[in-house]
């Protein structure tokens, strides 16, 4: 199966679980599942047809140990009697994109020449809020020395541009024209 076939299947769990439970705690807990698929061994045992399905659950509940609320645990029992368990590493981006779209938050991702300063990042959050009319959470600060100066920010699709690199990129595009 392909991941874009596997990302649409996690979608659906992943509205299927929000309708249950929509908080942040649940993206931790998925999270921590991400985390047990990155094994080999996990993701081997869970796919693996001689292994019964009571002993697959046996085994998230044993691994999972009162780390994971009742509803995740249902859902990956559901997974695996439907033989989903390849979506489970799939499932937490699905549901936190859901939760941060129905509380209206959006990741923005940034691209600095230098480190920013916490003062600068609280200012560039005020004023992606603004212009979002969104919440804005953090996602990727990086620093790349190629912008000179200035900033790139990425919101979902959108990418905003305030680096000296482009504007010279563009001046050179318009003087060729």
């Amino acid at each position: 199966m392909s991941v874009l076939n596997l990302k649409k299947i996690a979608s659906r769990y992943a509205s299927a679980l929000a309708e249950i439970v929509l908080d942040e705690n649940t993206i931790s807990e998925l999270k921590l599942l991400e985390e047990m698929f990155k094994t080999d061994k996990c993701a081997a045992y869970l796919t693996n047809p001689e292994i019964t399905t009571e002993d697959k659950k046996d085994i998230i509940a044993k691994v999972s140990s009162g780390r994971l609320s009742k509803s995740v645990i249902n859902l990956i029992y559901l997974m695996i009697e439907k033989n989903r368990v390849a979506v489970i590493p799939f499932l937490c981006e699905a549901y936190k994109a859901l939760y941060y779209k129905l509380q209206g938050i959006v990741i923005a991702d940034v691209s600095a020449p230098t480190p920013l300063d916490s003062e600068e990042l609280a200012l560039l959050k005020t004023e992606l809020e603004r212009v979002t009319a969104k919440k804005v959470q953090f996602g990727d600060i990086s620093c790349h020395k190629s912008l000179l100066a200035g900033i790139r920010v990425t919101i979902e699709d959108r990418r905003i541009d305030f680096s000296i690199k482009s504007s010279l990129e563009l001046l050179k595009k318009q003087l060729l024209a």
